[in-house]
């Protein structure tokens, strides 16, 4: 834990992530979804999200192991006016997206009630204070 304060009645951690440590199922900034499971292969997430404009693994920092994978879809894609842009171009554009959280960079909160019940919970900030802020927000 990084820090804990109250704030109008109840108790707000602020926490860092380790890998893969929250959900199956991330979502990376505003543009990339991702898994965290080794086992999918890449037949397996073509299968799994036939949407998918582009894709790589992820590999633990320092590694060469598979921890899982990330990609954009179509219509993320296209929103973002990527339909000129090359096959490289977009992995890296990839690659920055969820290199914060692969190296354990990101930042969540919990705000517990006076009996320690989890009441909230939000993750995927890469700076402390804007996750501060948030949890703050979110109480009220």
């Amino acid at each position: 834990m990084i820090d804990s304060f109250e704030h109008a009645g109840l108790t707000v951690e602020i926490r860092q992530s380790s890998l893969g440590r929250h959900c199956y199922r991330l979502q990376f900034g505003t543009l990339v979804e991702g898994v965290f499971d080794e086992a999918l292969s890449e037949a397996e997430i073509q299968e799994f999200c036939p949407l998918v404009f582009a894709y790589l693994p992820l590999r633990a920092p320092g590694s060469e192991t598979q921890v899982g994978w990330a990609w954009i879809t179509h219509s993320r894609a296209k929103a973002m006016g990527w339909k000129n842009w090359s096959e490289e171009k977009i992995l890296d554009t990839i690659r920055a997206e969820v290199s914060y959280q692969l190296a354990g960079e990101v930042h969540g909160y919990v705000i517990k009630d006076h009996h320690g019940v989890v009441v909230d919970s939000c993750w995927g900030f890469r700076d402390v204070e804007d996750c501060r802020t948030a949890a703050r927000a979110s109480i009220g």
